[in-house]
């Protein structure tokens, strides 16, 4: 063996970062286009290649793409590798781990021990779901080969995006980029056949989150109280439910394959003592924290005297990095220098990051590594945090002062109608569900000076509210008709009104205070 053979450094990524092919003709079925994941990715998705039977096996003859250039899938680990390349390559050889990301970790966990087995020791560099897979190596093969352990955005404890995944055919758990971006295809077209896909993806039941993650954060809020208004059932001082593990369990196998749903808790038991396991293993966990992650969903199922009301809503907080809570990434463990945070640092920016780059780097030459790891004031002179709640068939924009930071625009194309939703990390808007046949959308995030703009794609009566902890202001049957423009004001003195130009000539026809 060449004297390089003998140390290497393994990348796994995350769910959905292997290309994937099929053997029988070697086409690529997971993912040939470069660049931002988008509606290719559906089509791909949904074009029948990867779909898994019941019992959370492949149906068509799939393999991970292996190969020397090998980057994962839109190269998205490219910068990761080359530059361990540039910096270690004399002294490791840098392998890429392609898995199939849809099947059983503990599967993948037997490919990942035959390439283990090549080498003298390994350091080991896991992106997300591939920090599972490497915690379940070590606590099944040991961790003599392993020299040093690096886990980026692990969702050890599980993430709630997993559970939206199942219950309504959201996809943000499988790329925050494809969130939204969804043409040429009805809501109800792309959730169904979504949630038919997930359904029997054994490694999505291995993102949920665990007993842990419950016991410490009930994330699980339900309702059973008949409201006024719909809009009521949005708003946190009203009477909800935090399940605790045993109702959380309970209503997961209502949306789940219940025989995978077990198999993913007996995974989770598994590596339950992962953390206590590898206290003698030289091993960080980059995190990264201050992005609205999702910590929290309510589930709304009641019927309204103005309609039925359907929607999983979202709550955020700012512990984590968007897609992984930061108590899942450090299984809620003691901060310390094993626990490195990373500001404002996104799930998918969390490979591609120089100040991580460089971080590992220095890791693993035993230096000092550290990535922005004080504690600090953030700016936020003049931002408040706010919430609306809205239901109608319209586009909205949002601006902070001068500056966009979220678009919603419906697209339409024949019969079929999605939404293009794209905007800054610190504002998020949800369609979370329906109101009778109007979409709901909750907006929540940080704002200075808020203008929320909205434009009516038909005549209807519209609600509206708005508000946070210290307000709320509530605007009741607002008559819109087709091209009718909405302006919601919010100043710096948190006063609310509202402007509505009824023929969108561009002239304010009316002040509702």
């Amino acid at each position: 063996m060449d004297w390089k053979m003998d140390k290497a450094i393994i990348v796994i990524p995350g769910i959905m970062g292997s290309n994937l092919k099929n053997s029988e003709n070697n086409n690529i079925v997971w993912v040939n286009e470069k660049g931002p994941f988008g509606i290719m990715e559906l089509i791909y998705l949904l074009n029948g290649e990867l779909h898994c039977n019941e019992e959370g096996e492949s149906i068509k003859p799939i393999e991970p793409n292996n190969g020397e250039d090998e980057y994962g899938a839109k190269d998205s680990y490219k910068k990761l590798i080359t530059t361990l390349e540039e910096k270690l390559g004399e002294g490791y050889k840098i392998q890429f781990f392609a898995y199939d990301w849809r099947l059983d970790n503990s599967k993948n966990v037997i490919f990942l021990k035959e390439l283990i087995d090549k080498f003298k020791k390994v350091i080991i560099i896991a992106h997300s779901m591939g920090g599972l897979i490497a915690a379940k190596y070590i606590i099944e093969y040991g961790k003599n080969k392993i020299d040093k352990l690096i886990t980026l955005g692990t969702p050890y404890w599980g993430s709630i995006d997993a559970v939206q995944c199942l219950y309504n055919g959201k996809i943000n758990i499988l790329s925050k980029d494809i969130e939204g971006i969804i043409e040429q295809a009805s809501l109800s077209f792309i959730s169904r056949n979504i949630k038919e896909l997930l359904y029997n993806y054994p490694s999505i039941y291995q993102l949920i989150p665990n007993e842990q993650f419950t016991e410490n954060k009930p994330w699980l809020l339900t309702t059973d109280e008949e409201l006024d208004h719909w809009y009521d059932y949005f708003w946190q001082d009203k009477e909800e439910e935090c399940n605790d593990v045993e109702k959380t369990k309970k209503f997961i196998e209502t949306i789940s394959n219940n025989s995978l749903y077990e198999k993913a808790l007996n995974f989770h038991k598994e590596i339950k003592d992962f953390f206590n396991y590898i206290e003698d293993l030289d091993y960080r966990f980059i995190v990264g924290i201050d992005i609205n992650t999702i910590d929290a969903i309510k589930i709304i199922d009641s019927n309204n005297i103005m309609g039925t009301v359907k929607a999983v809503e979202p709550r955020y907080s700012k512990e984590g990095d968007g897609v992984v809570p930061f108590l899942s990434a450090i299984m809620n463990s003691k901060e310390n220098d094993r626990v490195i945070k990373a500001y404002e640092v996104s799930h998918k920016d969390l490979v591609e990051n120089e100040k991580i780059l460089d971080t590992i780097i220095k890791f693993i030459n035993s230096d000092k590594a550290i990535v922005n790891n004080d504690e600090r004031e953030k700016e936020t002179i003049g931002k408040k945090n706010m919430k609306f709640v809205f239901a109608g068939d319209v586009d909205i924009k949002i601006f902070s002062g001068r500056n966009e930071i979220y678009n919603v625009t419906k697209i339409i194309k024949d019969e079929f109608y999605g939404y293009r939703i794209y905007g800054q990390e610190e504002f998020k808007v949800n369609i979370v569900g329906k109101i009778g046949d109007q979409a709901i959308f909750v907006g929540t995030g940080e704002a200075q000076q808020l203008i929320i703009k909205i434009k009516s794609h038909k005549e209807q009566i519209v609600d509206f509210s708005i508000g946070n902890e210290r307000y709320l202001y509530k605007f009741d049957r607002i008559h819109l008709m087709k091209g009718s423009r909405l302006y919601v004001n919010v100043d710096y003195e948190e006063k609310v009104w509202l402007e509505l130009d009824y023929n969108g000539d561009g002239k304010v026809d009316e002040v509702i205070i």
